[in-house]
Parts: C-alpha cells; sequence; structure tokens
C-alpha cells in the first residue's frame, strides 16, 4: 500500500515538473510579443507601403487574356478601396429598421411615462385634498396623461408612415418637382 502512494507521489510530483516546463515556454514567448514592439518600430517613422500581387489561378491550365487581366485588375481595385476613405452605404431596408427600433424604443419610454402619470393620478385620491384642491390636482394629472398619449399617438403613426409611405404624396412630390424644374 506504501509503495503505490509513493508511486503516486511521484508520478505528481513528475506531471507538475512536466507542467512548470511549458509554462516557463508561454512566459517567454507572452515577453517577447510584448517586447516585440520595441525592437521591430520603424525609427524613421515613414508610412507603410501598400502592394498588391496579381492573383495565381492553378485550377485552369489555359488562361484566357481577360482571366489573366481580371488576376491583375482586382488586386489593385481592393488596395484603390482600402486607400479611399469612403462611407458605408445604408440599405433603405437598414434605414427603416434602424427608424422602427428607435421609435420601438420612444414608444417603450412614453408606455412607462404614461403607466407613471397613471399611478401619480389613482394616488391623489389617497391624499388629503379638499374637493377644490383634488380637483385641479385630477386636471393636471389628465392634461399631462393626454399630452404622453398625444406623443403615443406620434409615435404610431410615424411607425405606420415610415412602414407604409403613401404613395399620393409620393407622386405630389414628384409633379411638385416637375413644376419647379420647368
Amino acid at each position: 500500500m506504501l509503495e503505490s502512494a509513493d508511486a503516486r507521489c511521484i508520478g505528481l510530483r513528475e506531471f507538475s515538473l512536466d507542467l512548470r516546463f511549458p509554462r516557463w515556454i508561454f512566459n517567454l514567448m507572452i515577453l517577447v510579443f510584448f517586447c516585440a514592439n520595441a525592437f521591430c518600430e520603424d525609427s524613421s517613422g515613414e508610412a507603410w507601403i501598400l502592394a498588391a500581387q496579381k492573383f495565381e489561378i492553378e485550377e485552369y491550365k489555359e488562361h484566357s487574356a481577360t482571366l489573366e487581366s481580371a488576376a491583375a485588375v482586382i488586386p489593385k481595385l481592393i488596395l484603390e478601396q482600402i486607400s479611399l476613405d469612403t462611407k458605408r452605404t445604408v440599405l433603405r431596408d437598414e434605414r427603416l429598421s434602424q427608424k422602427l427600433d428607435s421609435l420601438l424604443t420612444e414608444r417603450l419610454s412614453l408606455f412607462l411615462d404614461l403607466s407613471k402619470e397613471v399611478k401619480s393620478r389613482d394616488a391623489l385620491v389617497l391624499n388629503n385634498y379638499t374637493m377644490f384642491e383634488y380637483q385641479s390636482a385630477l386636471k393636471a394629472h389628465e392634461n399631462k396623461i393626454d399630452d404622453v398619449q398625444k406623443k403615443i399617438d406620434a409615435n404610431l403613426k410615424a411607425e405606420e408612415e415610415a412602414i407604409f409611405p403613401e404613395p399620393a404624396k409620393n407622386n405630389k412630390r414628384a409633379e411638385n418637382a416637375k413644376v419647379v424644374g420647368a
């Protein structure tokens, strides 16, 4: 029994020694990566130059002239796109999705405001107001609730117009543009 326990201890010791060596190499690699910036830094401070090489096509044994020219032109076009300071074109569906998301977020906020106003209106009953004070406070809260409800209705109408644009308005805009341009 003692011998097997000793063997297990020796095995564990050997296992722990095996883990130290890779840990040491890992730590050395991390140190080299952190120091690589200092060793590889360009002292002249010049900008890098990007270059392109034509694509090599090995699938086709016979290369046509168009295939050869495309293999040479495509890398140049890619480099031109990298060097241009272009803006991303947002598609119509993505703009619609963004607008609907913003309207939904605004509407959820408005519903929370409506809930808060209704609760504060309902809490008026518990306060010790005279009849005149109660009615004036109730009227003020009702006006706030109506304002929030109008904002919710406007939000829903804006969402409906975003999803289903009216063709009549588009036609009138086109006619106005023709009249102004003529």
